[in-house]
């Protein structure tokens, strides 16, 4: 190769094998690939980092799609037999899941090394022939460019390759030197001619080539022997290069630098593609088209499926409904993953079937449950132990028959007129102690193996009930029932029946599990209690009426309210009104008790009563109020009313005795009455004369007091007194004063007496 400086870029002595352009050319591309190696190095480095992660991930998307697969083989297998899958369902969501995330990973891997390619591809463009030659220099180049095919079947890595193909093209590097000489020939140039008769096929010799400056040591690989002339001729072969000149470095720069690192080491990264490709060739090859291993997609849309879970026919148009044939069984799923339909060699497994059957006159249909006959006589269902049977038939209708003796019994049946009859016991259980138990007209309820409730002998009993109850007893604690008359059975009715502490009537609230209490009956103390809203409100109206219309009188008649609310106009109310009469007739007429009345049984035994108190109206249209009791007790600030043209209230008037009084008269044992009269007296002659007069009175216990006042002419020269006063009368006399002659006049006294009555 030309020998030149590089700073000065002068050639210092030429090549004999090629030219100066050529041989600067290759010195210049030589830097280059020494420029780019550290680069190139460590993308390499860091692909096959890559390539080792891409390597486990897939491992690990292998062992995730190996597992999910497994999971879908049982699924398919349980759903084939009818078994619940839902656990397997449930793990089969999770694998899809973890599968998704780790193809995530792997495609952000990929993207490394998509770019980690690009990066390579852009040193192989700039190492190319092409954009560092000119094309007189390549054809320049190609007599020494020696191209030969190479196997190696014992190398596994990139690496390895790289090596070994460096090694082998330092063997090829130079020409192939096959050298024909005889024997004659031979002697004259050897400097050992004595040894030329030892030669054997085999024997190494140096040979020396001053033109190409070239020493070899060579191999004798084939004597041709003459014996019609008598001659021998030898073919050497070059074998290993011995001394090698300066011209040397030319070829191992072409081949090595140009080569192996412009070829192999461009291509370096193609071998893990083709490596894969092989493997997965190879792989598909040798499984002779093992389907549960190879998937085969075709149809519209790519609906068919054939895989390790069998084949799968998809609807094109939703992917959740399928078919799928696997383990002798036809599966046809609608959601994605819960078996629909089922058909097995053992038959079809189905919640519904659509279409139509078409039978013989006789079909039979037997399984272990029993017989199933259709027939002229209808379809009969025979159970196992021949013990019950169901017949449907077009004149029957449906009946369920037990068989007692020889004869069949009808336990569910329906009549002439379509009404389901059944005879026998009936219960409902959920195998968790809840349950209902029809038997015999009595039914029962349970829940957690406590009697809820019972229906029997004409009652409906309830039981207590242990939730949030620390004082749980059992038992009955009420019941409803029918009842009649004590005296007489004509008389029936309903009666609800507390056997417990209490019994309340309200209403529930949704959310609430406590009623709100509108009528209580407390059996403990004894006590009922109705009210006009709920336990939880403080407002409402308790009505008590006689009637619920009152005929024309539209609700209005004898009714009381007991009020605590506030009315739209914001009036308070929180009172008792009391409504008597009617309103559609006036109060007063005879045979009328329109008011209101207190009455008091006497205690005698025989049903004698007092009235109290009555407020009515009278037939004058006057409304009063009568009081009937013995005593009457009145407020310190009792009003009056009187007036005859204008009404008119005035402080209530008592009356009291002193204990000096009473122990002459005896006590006021009753209220005081004060009786008005009036008396005319005559007097006799003079100025001091008087005048007297014996009063009668009768029905009075006892007379208190008699007050007299003298009226009229010449009253002021009178006085008046009382005389002889006891509870049968008094004697009253008026006497002059002696003012005045009052000789024979007569005068009249008005006079009060206050008096007990008897």
């Amino acid at each position: 190769m030309t020998t030149w400086d590089s700073l000065t870029s002068q050639t210092l002595e030429s090549s004999y094998w090629l030219s100066d352009n050529l041989s600067h050319a290759l010195i210049n591309y030589n830097g280059l690939v020494q420029s780019k190696q550290s680069e190139y190095d460590s993308l390499i480095t860091q692909r096959t980092q890559l390539l080792t992660d891409m390597s486990n991930k897939n491992s690990e998307i292998f062992n995730v799609e190996t597992e999910l697969a497994t999971t879908r083989d049982i699924i398919d297998v349980k759903q084939s037999q009818g078994l619940d899958a839902s656990t397997e369902l449930g793990q089969e969501s999770d694998l899809e899941i973890q599968l998704s995330t780790l193809n995530n990973e792997k495609d952000t891997i990929q993207s490394d090394l998509d770019a980690n390619l690009a990066s390579l591809n852009d040193i192989t463009t700039l190492l190319s022939f092409e954009n560092n030659f000119t094309q007189l220099q390549i054809d320049e180049l190609a007599p020494f460019r020696n191209t030969a095919i190479w196997e190696n079947s014992n190398i596994a890595t990139v690496d390895d390759l790289l090596t070994a193909s460096k090694e082998y093209f330092s063997t090829i590097n130079y020409p192939k030197t096959d050298l024909r000489i005889s024997l004659v020939d031979l002697l004259k140039i050897a400097d050992v001619p004595d040894n030329v008769k030892n030669l054997t096929i085999g024997d190494k010799i140096n040979i020396y080539y001053e033109v190409f400056d070239i020493s070899v040591q060579s191999q004798i690989i084939e004597m041709d022997l003459d014996y019609e002339n008598g001659g021998i001729s030898l073919v050497i072969a070059n074998t290993h290069d011995v001394i090698a000149n300066p011209d040397e470095e030319m070829f191992d720069q072409i081949y090595k630098n140009v080569s192996v690192a412009g070829a192999v080491l461009r291509e370096k990264y193609k071998w893990d593609k083709v490596t894969g490709v092989e493997n997965t060739i190879m792989d598909y090859i040798n499984s002779s088209f093992d389907a549960a291993q190879q998937e085969i997609t075709s149809g519209v849309n790519e609906s068919v499926t054939v895989n390790r879970r069998g084949i799968t026919i998809k609807d094109s148009d939703d992917p959740n409904r399928f078919i799928r044939m696997t383990n002798s069984v036809i599966g046809l799923i609608k959601d994605g993953k819960n078996l629909g339909v089922a058909i097995s060699p053992d038959g079809i497994v189905a919640d519904y079937l659509y279409g139509k059957i078409i039978a013989g006159a006789n079909l039979a249909i037997e399984n272990e449950s029993g017989t199933y006959t259709i027939d002229d006589d209808g379809f009969v269902i025979t159970r196992t132990d021949g013990l019950v049977k169901t017949v449907l038939d077009s004149n029957s209708g449906i009946k369920i028959q037990k068989k007692e003796g020889n004869n069949w019994i009808d336990q569910l049946y329906f009549d002439t007129d379509g009404n389901g009859i059944y005879r026998g016991s009936i219960t409902s259980d959920d195998g968790q102690g809840n349950k209902v138990e029809i038997n015999s007209g009595t039914m029962t309820t349970t829940e957690n193996n406590e009697t809820v409730a019972r229906l029997a002998n004409y009652k409906l009993e309830l039981f207590d009930s242990p939730k949030d109850n620390p004082n749980y007893i059992g038992g009955i604690v009420g019941r409803l029932a029918t009842v009649w008359g004590e005296s007489t059975n004509s008389d029936r009715g309903i009666s609800l029946v507390g056997s417990a502490d209490y019994v309340t009537i309200g209403k529930d609230v949704v959310g609430d599990s406590t009623s709100k209490r509108w009528m209580m009956f407390d059996f403990i103390d004894r006590k009922t209690t109705l009210a006009g809203g709920d336990n939880t409100s403080d407002s409402g109206e308790l009505l008590l009426s006689s009637t619920w219309s009152g005929g024309t009188a539209d609700g209005k008649v004898s009714s009381i309210s007991a009020r605590n609310y506030t009315d739209n106009n914001s009036v308070a109310w929180s009172n008792l009104m009391f409504y008597t009469g009617r309103d559609n007739r006036s109060p007063g007429g005879s045979n009328e008790r329109f008011g209101f009345e207190v009455w008091q049984y006497r205690g005698t035994g025989d049903g004698s009563n007092k009235q109290m108190l009555k407020i009515d109206t009278d037939s004058s249209g006057k409304a009063f109020t009568g009081i009937y009791t013995d005593k009457a007790y009145l407020p310190y600030d009792t009003k009056i009313q009187a007036g005859n043209v204008s009404q008119k209230y005035f402080q209530g008037v008592g009356m009291s005795m002193s204990s000096s009084l009473e122990s002459i008269k005896g006590a006021l044992n009753y209220n005081a009455v004060m009786y008005y009269h009036y008396w005319d007296l005559t007097v006799g002659t003079g100025s001091y004369t008087f005048g007297y007069g014996d009063f009668s009175f009768s029905g009075a216990e006892n007379i208190f007091h008699v007050q007299g006042q003298a009226v009229g002419t010449d009253a002021s020269c009178v006085t008046v007194s009382v005389d002889n006063m006891s509870s049968t009368g008094f004697r009253m006399y008026v006497r002059g004063t002696g003012a005045k002659d009052i000789s024979n006049q007569t005068f009249r006294v008005h006079f009060i007496v206050t008096y007990e009555p008897n």
